[in-house]
């Protein structure tokens, strides 16, 4: 198109083809010209000049504010670049200012009118027409704001120019960043040869730097004291004020943290996107610091008040720091970080854990039962015991109080296989069915495999031990948890070698779960401990004094986060082939320990030394008396068995229970020191030491080396 072509007839629309341009205002004849400003008073030139205004801002001439002599509205190449202003002699230079102030919106409003009908054209394509529609929405607003604003001048006496200019600042804003874009359009496809910045109407640096001080004004109350105060949504960061901090003791999506504050991407100043991180940052520090007391209200003094100050970077950086170093000073001294993770470790890892021994041992009774029956009021109060009792760990803990007890119903290995959000976890694997899984653990499902502990924080430890972070603590003290007796030697020979292969099959179940119980507490958990509290805590500088590591709250929280997140990876609680064996192995070993009672009970069945009423010559008294006690608290079952049950050889049934026992514990124990050498070699390296510890309770039996086909071929 040429640079000087008239606007062309693009529609065949018979009303349109008689549709013309409105004669410029200078064509008038004199008698239509008005009254000479300076003849008028102020308060008369200000309502003609806010009358224009309002016209002129509508995309139309007004009377004492017309368009630039050399702009032709017939050129559409010059419609394209906008319409500049002049204002006809006589005006105040108190109005002057803030009418030329408002007339780049006019220009700005112009030229993107232009820009939708031009680009909305079908040459143009459905993207540009897409983008067109958009704008339009954004006009159609705009044009609504301006007849509200017209009303006001009409019906509202206290209406003034600077009136109309406050209630136009958040729309000029719009239509400069919607201009820009127009103009880079444009000018891409070669339809404005002009650069916009030759034009000396349209870009005024004075005027944008005294637009740029109210924004500002914003940025120094964000980075000094954490508020925002930005009623026209102009600012870089939003705000939502719908997610409160209350929240956070039921939030599992750390929303408080994450999107209480956001960057506005597309409202961000070139000056500011290089720091934009630092802006947002120091704000939320200083914001949690503010809601707990710590922020000094005094007025900050003596800060940047335009882009063009050169202090402007250096104001953000040392905001960056004060809000920094006040937040960790805030969460490390004041808020007793440091012990409250110590505690979190005792509770939940196990360490030092003569509380939890004690508790287990008297809350047994409960725990066995199903877990809808369990009274966790009762276990409560014998935590709380516990916690008291002189000489444990906990007895010196100023937050024991925080410390509950809860039932989770959804099993461990259906709970990981839900959640997806956790570094290291296999995003692309297919995870076991959670119906599938849970109908194979609901027949354990009791106090045992439901107990977990709960831990609640303040705000602001409440940031950086979140709900979704105590559910990590959780998901690991659950896991160390699922980690799961006769005496007497018969006469019989059968009996007697049909026991010694049940206890051995115990044994290698206890010796793997030891090991790996062993494993994860003082090879996984420990050492990562250890190195995220040297973090935390620092090391000793060349002076002695100490120096954190940590150099941010959010690398703190993220530092906590990946202790965490490493602790379930190196514990094989995110992969989800390892986590599908080993709820196998540990469901064997829960049946199995739930069989020993009705073994017991055969055992009394098929061994003839029990089947009198006097003690036998190889059971001491004691072992006889507690025979006797069992064998009455059961109501005498086994005394009343008949022999036709004897006839039934409930001896060989056992055997095959317990054979079935250690086909399966061998056969899965097997495809666990397969899979562990694999992700030892691929992945995780630490697992080399498990897997070496548990290939010793796997020696000599059928499923030693035997490699996997089908469906137990896992890798």
């Amino acid at each position: 198109m040429e640079s000087g072509s008239v606007v062309a007839s693009h529609t065949t629309a018979p009303l349109a083809s008689r549709m013309s341009m409105p004669p410029l205002a200078s064509q008038a004849p004199q008698s239509l010209q008005p009254r000479p400003l300076k003849e008028l008073s102020i308060e008369v030139q200000e309502a003609a000049i806010l009358e224009d205004l309002l016209i002129i801002l509508m995309g139309y001439e007004g009377q004492y504010i017309r368009f630039a002599k050399h702009y032709n509205p017939a050129v559409e190449t010059q419609r394209l670049a906008g319409p500049g202003f002049r204002i006809l002699p006589g005006l105040d230079p108190a109005l002057q200012d803030l009418t030329i102030a408002m007339l780049k919106i006019a220009t700005s409003y112009g030229a993107i009118q232009a820009f939708v009908e031009v680009q909305s054209r079908e040459e143009f394509g459905s993207v540009s027409r897409a983008l067109c529609a958009a704008i339009g929405k954004l006009l159609h607003n705009y044009l609504v704001l301006m007849v509200q604003l017209e009303t006001q001048f009409l019906t509202n006496s206290a209406f003034t120019l600077h009136t109309l200019n406050l209630h136009t600042i958040s729309a000029g804003h719009m239509m400069y960043q919607i201009h820009s874009l127009a103009h880079e359009i444009l000018r891409r496809n070669s339809l404005l040869e002009e650069d916009r910045d030759s034009d000396p109407d349209f870009d005024d640096i004075e005027n944008f730097l005294d637009a740029s001080r109210p924004y500002m004004t914003m940025l120094s109350e964000w980075l000094h004291y954490g508020s925002i105060k930005d009623h026209h949504a102009e600012f870089l960061i939003r705000e939502q004020t719908s997610i409160r901090r209350e929240r956070l003791e039921e939030d599992y999506t750390d929303e408080y943290w994450g999107r209480r504050y956001t960057l506005r991407h597309f409202n961000i100043p070139p000056q500011l996107d290089s720091v934009k991180s630092k802006v947002l940052l120091a704000g939320k520090y200083l914001n949690v610091v503010r809601q707990c007391g710590g922020v000094d209200v005094r007025a900050v003094k003596d800060v940047p008040r335009s882009f063009d100050d050169i202090r402007f970077l250096d104001n953000i950086y040392n905001a960056y720091a004060v809000a920094n170093e006040s937040l960790l000073k805030l969460l490390l001294t004041n808020y007793a970080l440091p012990a409250r993770l110590r505690f979190l470790k005792h509770y939940f890892f196990l360490d030092r854990s003569d509380f939890f021994s004690c508790f287990l041992e008297l809350g047994t009774a409960g725990l066995r039962k199903p877990v809808d029956n369990v009274n966790t009021s009762k276990l409560q109060s014998l935590l709380d015991l516990v916690l008291r009792q002189p000489g444990s760990v906990a007895a010196r803990d100023p937050f024991k109080e925080d410390v509950k007890v809860e039932m989770n119903k959804i099993s461990l290995i259906e709970s990981l296989t839900r959640v997806v959000n956790i570094s290291g976890m296999e995003l692309d694997e297919a995870f076991p069915n959670p119906t599938s899984q849970s109908t194979e653990t609901e027949k354990v499902a009791i106090g045992f495999t439901s107990l977990q502990l709960d831990y609640s924080v303040p705000f602001p430890v409440s940031l950086v031990t979140s709900r979704k972070t105590i559910w990590r603590y959780q998901a690991l003290l659950r896991y160390l948890l699922s980690l799961p007796t006769w005496s007497h030697q018969s006469s019989s020979r059968e009996v007697e070698i049909w026991k010694r292969s049940v206890f051995t099959l115990r044994a290698r179940m206890l010796n793997f779960v030891q090991q790996l119980f062993y494993f994860c507490t003082s090879e996984v958990i420990e050492p990562n401990w250890q190195a995220y509290m040297e973090k935390l805590n620092g090391k000793e500088d060349e002076n002695g004094g100490s120096k954190l590591v940590v150099s941010t709250v959010d690398e703190l929280m993220g530092d906590h986060v990946d202790f965490l997140d490493t602790c379930l990876k190196e514990c094989m609680l995110t992969n989800s082939k390892l986590l599908m064996i080993h709820s196998k192995l540990v469901h064997t070993c829960f049946l199995f320990a739930n069989s020993t009672t009705g073994l017991s009970r055969g055992l009394e069945i098929n061994d003839p030394d029990f089947s009198g009423t006097e003690r036998p010559a190889n059971m001491n008294k004691q072992q006889w008396a507690r025979f006797q006690s069992e064998k009455h608290r059961r109501g005498d079952a086994t005394a009343s068995t008949s022999t036709s049950k004897r006839d039934e050889t409930p001896l060989e049934k056992m055997q095959g229970v317990s054979r079935k026992h250690g086909f399966n514990f061998d056969r899965h124990l097997q495809i666990l020191l397969d899979a562990l050498n694999h992700y030892a070699a691929t992945e995780t390296v630490v697992l080399l030491g498990l897997c070496a510890r548990l290939s010793t309770a796997n020696q000599g039996t059928e499923s030693s080396g035997v490699s996997r086909t089908n469906e137990e071929a896992i890798l």
